[in-house]
């Protein structure tokens, strides 16, 4: 398990590329990774939606019912 930024960003784009998508409609931490911080996951997953320099990369976060 490895939920460093670095790792969410390098998993991201590998399924952008397998899938052959342009955007991830639903990103999910399935486990929770104690060796990171709650809070470096949040701020990846932040600059993930953020990021403009990366065209093929879209993820939009919806909270659970």
């Amino acid at each position: 398990m490895n939920s460093r930024p670095e790792h969410i960003n390098s998993v991201a784009d590998a399924s952008l590329k397998r899938l052959g998508i342009e955007a991830i409609d639903l990103f999910y931490q399935h486990r929770v990774d104690l060796n990171v911080p709650i809070e470096e996951v949040a701020g990846a997953v932040k600059d993930l939606i953020a990021v403009p320099h990366a065209p093929r990369r879209r993820v939009v976060v919806r909270q659970p019912p």
